[in-house]
């Protein structure tokens, strides 16, 4: 202890200072003390004094107890009194130091804090019943030292039990204290740890520890304490669920379960870069600056001698958007004969009416559908390839991403909801976030191609059920991904073996680094469209934002951005006009009823809003709107800029019509929901 009052009166301790400075100078005497009493080695010792006294109370329940008892039953010898009165005078004297330390310990916290020390209520509680400990000793010395004369044995007797019950609520203290100095001592336990790993952590937990000894106010000490509990926990993202559904137990249930990922989704374009998409379509539209591998058709290879490092290769490949010259028209693609029918699809007059749309928020990808005989993803990507001359930017062998995107297309499942439509919707929408003011200045043709390539293979072979029925009916996908993310990562793995296949490879022309660059990036993006992770990923955006982070964006930050623009393009359906969001929503309603009635017949409980009998489609989809897109759409309309406001203005619109209606909104359509169809394998 005198080595300790040294060092408090000599080199207090301030985190953040350089290690073997001192600013002791700059102190006041109360400071030095509060310095003192959360220095780590105090709270270990406070921790074992507390430990200890903790094992001599139970010892000194028990010793009583027995002796009680034994009298009772009038078994009590005259050598097991004399033990039972030599061992209370050994605890009084023991029981006297604790309480001694434990009375200095509170009167140096008290004029180290001052008062506010006492506002908290369990610090008044532990006084009160410190003190009252204390005073009991001395009213009961008298029996204890004289050994108990048994005519004043019934009065103390009853002190003792009194006793007791104090020693009862001062064990309740005595546990806060050990869960406090535990919570204390998990910070030191990481502090020492990122100390080890030369982490920035180990910097902020000094300087919020720092801040939290010089704070006077309660109040301030606690918010402290709260941001480094938060930070220990790992959980600086994680958004309460319960909170953000209001309350509402289905809604939290839907959310844990990841059973948002069948959600109402909607993509296209935002409004602000209409007038750059349409004059993309009219070749003097958002360009890419030209890559240093444009035009290049050697295969993935080994970076030879005089290629460039890896750094500077992807470097090279994040040069931002510019426009071509005026007067550019797209040109026509070298394909192989196979392919001569998609080319003259692309280029047909009925085609090229509907692609004209794609400056739109409002695309309608249905109409797509139908004037391609089906073939909306292709069609849609090698319109972008074209527009944005990604095959004269990057070495893009345009036969094998045909090739690649017809397979893509043809492994999505016949389902409502999650089949290859909904596939070139999404690509579609990730192009138009792209190509907004705020992202296309950070990205390269290269992040282009890779994300509307992932926006495509995104949700391929969904088999129509979410993650949570995988997991529950314990199907070969869950098993093989241990539970986690099982659908995005099958979506990843089956879609990337296929490309393994030389002529499926639409990366053949690409580089090492490129090709590793791409699939890094595709892989974060198609993981964060997993519903487990909305909330943790707007959160990260959100700090980012008020960082600065997108000013002069790392890599990191970039794929943070080009991840949202692929989860907004998934979860946007409700942020279109009524006629595309209320067609979404009843398609998602029927594959959730559909599930429903899988899981009815596999035993298993129907999960929220699955229920086709029950469900009130109007509360299902105003309560998801509001819950999980309203608030996140608010955050990303905010950064992209109030040229997308419509946006928002389609949310709430969206809500109102569906709060007000209900599902009498969507006319007949309500109805042919709620009647079931023919049992649907999980395989068709």
């Amino acid at each position: 202890m005198g080595m300790w009052i040294k060092r408090m009166q000599t080199a207090a301790f301030v985190p953040g200072a350089p290690q073997g400075s001192t600013s002791t100078h700059k102190l006041t005497f109360r400071k030095r003390i509060r310095l003192f009493t959360d220095d780590r080695r105090v709270e270990g010792t406070t921790m074992a004094v507390v430990l200890i006294y903790f094992v001599f109370i139970m010892l000194d329940f028990i010793v009583p107890e027995m002796y009680f008892s034994a009298g009772l039953e009038g078994q009590v010898t005259k050598s097991y009194k004399q033990f039972t009165i030599r061992w209370m005078r050994t605890f009084w004297f023991i029981d006297l130091t604790f309480l001694s330390f434990f009375l200095i310990e509170i009167g140096v916290r008290v004029y180290a804090w001052g008062w506010q020390y006492m506002k908290d209520i369990l610090n008044l509680i532990d006084f009160v019943i410190v003190a009252v400990s204390f005073a009991m000793l001395w009213v009961t010395l008298e029996y204890t030292l004289e050994g108990g004369e048994d005519t004043a044995l019934g009065s103390v007797l009853a002190l003792l039990r009194v006793f007791r019950i104090v020693r009862i609520f001062r064990l309740i203290i005595i546990l806060n204290k050990f869960r406090r100095t535990r919570e204390a001592a998990a910070i030191i336990r990481l502090k020492t740890k990122y100390r080890r790993q030369g982490s920035p952590v180990e910097k902020v937990l000094d300087i919020l520890q720092g801040l939290k000894r010089k704070s006077d106010l309660n109040a301030e000490r606690d918010n402290l304490s709260f941001m480094m509990d938060v930070i220990v926990s790992g959980d600086l993202y994680t958004v309460s669920v319960s909170a953000a559904s209001q309350g509402n137990e289905a809604y939290s249930t839907f959310l844990l379960d990841g059973g948002a990922k069948g959600g109402t989704r909607q993509t296209g374009l935002v409004g602000g870069t209409g007038a750059l998409l349409a004059n993309v379509v009219a070749g003097t539209g958002a360009q890419l600056k030209r890559s240093p591998t444009a035009g290049k058709r050697n295969s993935v290879r080994e970076p030879k001698p005089s290629d460039p490092s890896p750094e500077k290769s992807l470097v090279a490949t994040s040069r931002t958007m510019s426009k071509p010259a005026e007067g550019n028209q797209p040109g026509r693609f070298n394909f192989s004969p196979e392919f001569t029918w998609l080319e003259e699809m692309l280029f047909s007059s009925d085609v090229q009416t509907v692609l004209e749309k794609t400056s739109s928020w409002e695309f309608d990808v249905f109409e797509l559908d139908r004037a391609t005989s089906k073939h909306p993803m292709v069609i849609l990507m090698l319109h972008f390839v074209k527009a944005f001359n990604l095959d004269r930017e990057l070495p893009i062998n345009c036969n094998n991403l045909v090739r690649y995107l017809l397979k893509i297309e043809e492994g999505y499942k016949n389902v409502p909801f999650h089949n290859y439509v909904h596939a070139a919707d999404v690509t579609h929408g990730t192009a138009y976030f792209m190509v907004q003011a705020a992202v296309t200045s950070h990205i390269s043709p290269f992040d282009f191609f890779c994300m509307a390539l992932g926006a495509a293979i995104h949700d391929f072979e969904h088999p129509g059920y979410n993650n949570a029925f995988l997991v529950a009916s314990k199907d070969p996908i869950a098993i093989l991904y241990n539970d986690s993310s099982v659908l995005e990562n099958f979506h990843i793995s089956s879609s990337w073996r296929l490309m393994l296949r030389d002529e499926f490879n639409p990366f053949e022309g690409f580089s090492n680094e490129q090709y590793n660059e791409a699939r890094a990036t595709m892989v974060y993006a198609i993981l964060g469209t997993d519903m487990k992770f909305h909330f943790d990923h707007l959160t990260k955006f959100k700090t980012r934002v008020s960082a600065g982070a997108f000013v002069e964006p790392d890599r990191k930050d970039v794929r943070l951005l080009l991840a949202m623009c692929m989860h907004s393009a998934d979860v946007s359906n409700p942020a279109k006009g009524w006629d595309l969001s209320s067609e979404w929503a009843v398609r998602v309603m029927e594959e959730f009823f559909q599930q429903g009635e899988n899981e009815a017949q596999l035993g298993l409980p129907v999960s929220p809003f699955m229920d086709r009998a029950r469900t009130d489609i109007g509360k299902c989809q105003a309560g998801f709107i509001s819950i999980l897109i309203k608030p996140f759409f608010e955050e990303w309309i905010g950064f992209l800029g109030d040229s997308n406001k419509h946006i928002l203005t389609n949310i709430l619109s969206n809500i109102k019509t569906w709060s007000d209606q209900g599902e009498g909104a969507l006319g007949d359509r309500a109805g042919e929901l709620h009647t079931a169809p023919p049992p649907v394998s999980r395989k068709s």
